[in-house]
């Protein structure tokens, strides 16, 4: 990691990444993994939600245990249409806290 980093964090621009940074809107640099994997290498920012291969490719990284979009088990993917109004959606949708095992 080039020069000092700045006091920003980076996030990805997707729901599944929401609840790791709500609070801190403010403070969030939104932008796709691999803008956020550079700009952390260069030492724009301070920290990021990055893939786990960037943080195997750079041991200068310090990973965060306990924190990250991750499954136990099958995942689907989602598809969310602009526009649609669809009750059986609005119930659908949900979010569950993360338990530790």
């Amino acid at each position: 990691m080039k020069g000092s980093a700045a006091k920003q964090i980076g996030s990805v621009p997707y729901l599944n990444a929401a609840p790791l940074t709500w609070g801190m809107e403010a403070e969030i640099v939104l932008e796709p993994p691999s803008q956020l994997a550079r700009r952390l290498h260069g030492g724009e920012l301070s920290a990021a939600l990055i893939s786990i291969t960037e943080v195997l490719f750079n041991p200068a990284y310090i990973v965060l245990d306990g924190f990250g979009i991750v499954s136990d088990g099958p995942v689907y993917s989602v598809c969310w249409h602009i526009g649609c109004r669809s009750k059986r959606f609005e119930s659908s949708i949900w979010i569950r806290p993360v338990v530790p095992v």
